[in-house]
This record gives structure tokens, sequence and C-alpha cells, in this order.
């Protein structure tokens, strides 16, 4: 359909004209915000990763929303971006928020495995939880440790109705990370500001976390996983 002038045409316009709010990455094509979407991974047109929309248009002389439905045409699904699409104050107005969690939505990935097959572009799986430690409470703090570290783990298990996680007490299954605060740094986003080459990004487990237990057993030490996998899949309780 997007090879066809009458489809763009049409999905361009329900796109822009639309009164509704348009949510996040949608957002911004509706607002014309193309210097926020940088190309990620284009297996059929890999001179574009690294690139913003914008700045591809301006290359290619072209409507920023022709390239974008070209970039789909040329990759089809395997096209990421990722969409700058959330501003600064706003999430630190949400993080204070006493309704809102910590979450991920990256993927379980490695640097190495079949978890990194095809390369995984999420910075979310590498360091979404040191990164917040490292921004929003050592750095320019808005939230306290105990409150971040609360969000992350107590508050949601609770909410998704597993109360025999996310704290440290007695009787309670021994998942734990033992973590620097001051050491701890997030190198998976290196993204902002916009730095080239990607070839690393955002493969780099995060330093500063010395040890990680799940279960009572010890799974990682010294940056070195030990091979013991003592996961186990969580139902929510009834």
């Amino acid at each position: 359909m997007l090879q066809e002038p009458r489809f763009r045409h049409q999905i361009r316009e329900e796109i822009v004209l639309d009164q509704k709010p348009a949510f996040g990455p949608v957002g911004l094509l509706k607002h014309a915000q193309w210097q926020r979407i940088t190309l990620l991974h284009a297996p059929h047109s890999p001179e574009v990763v690294g690139q913003t929309i914008a700045a591809l248009a301006s290359q290619r002389q072209r409507e920023p929303f022709d390239v974008y439905f070209d970039l789909i045409v040329e990759n089809g699904s395997a096209a990421i971006a990722i969409f700058d699409y959330i501003d600064e104050s706003n999430i630190r107005l949400l993080l204070q928020h006493p309704a809102v969690m910590i979450c991920s939505d990256g993927e379980v990935l490695a640097t190495y495995g079949f978890l990194n097959d095809p390369p995984p572009y999420s910075p979310c799986s590498y360091g979404e939880f040191p990164g917040v430690l490292e921004r929003y409470v050592r750095v320019d703090p808005v939230l306290s440790l105990p409150e971040a570290i609360r969000k992350m783990t107590s508050f949601p298990a609770q909410r998704l109705g597993l109360l025999d996680r996310g704290r440290l007490l007695p009787g309670m299954w021994a998942d734990v990370v033992v973590f620097d605060l001051e050491r701890l740094h997030d190198r998976a986003t290196n993204l902002y500001p916009h730095t080239y080459p990607f070839e690393n990004y955002p493969h780099q487990y995060p330093q500063g976390i010395d040890y990680v237990f799940v279960n009572g057993v010890l799974v990682v030490a010294d940056e070195q996983h030990s091979g013991a996998l003592p996961g186990q899949v969580l139902r929510h309780a009834a």
C-alpha cells in the first residue's frame, strides 16, 4: 500500500488531521518532530542507521513522511527506530507521582548466543534500572534511593499479587541485587546526545553491580555469570 501515492496520502492525512491526541510515537509524526526519530536498524538501508528522519529528508531532498514510508517499504518490519517522545521534564514529574512504578519494555537479551540473534537494539534491556538510579537518584535526584527501589521492586510485586517477592524479609524469596550507588553507571545510553557510530550501542552491561541472587542462588558475581539458572515463571496469586 505504501508504494501507491494515494494510499500514502490517505495514511498521512489520517495521522495529521485526526483530532484525537496521538500516542507517543505517532505524536512525533503528527506534529512533524522528525528530528526526534532516530534509525537504529535497517538491514536493507544500513547507511541510515544513526540518523534522524529529519536529516535523511534533508539529504534526500524529500518530504519527511515520504522518507519514513520509503524506509518501511525498503526494510519492512525489520526497521527499528527510537522515538524520543517523552520530554525530560515530564519524565521527572511522572517518576515522582505516587502511583507510578518503574519498569522496562525491553526484552531479555545478552551480548552472546541466541539472545543476541538478531542483534538487539534496546537500551532498555541493558540499562533501564541502573540508568534510573544513576540519573534520578544520584546525579540529579528527584527520588530518594528507598523510593526508587520500592518503585522497582515491592510496589510492582504487590500490584501484581506476587506477595512473597520484592522485599528483604524472612520468608520472602531471596531476589537480591548488591550494587554500589556511587559506581553505578548505565553504559547503554549513548544515544543521548546522538553519537556515532552505533556498532556497540547498546550492547553494554552496566557498571557497579557486584552480585545478583535469584531465588537465593548466586547468579552474577563481579560482572560474571555463574551459569546458574534458578529463575522460574511467576504466577499471579489467587
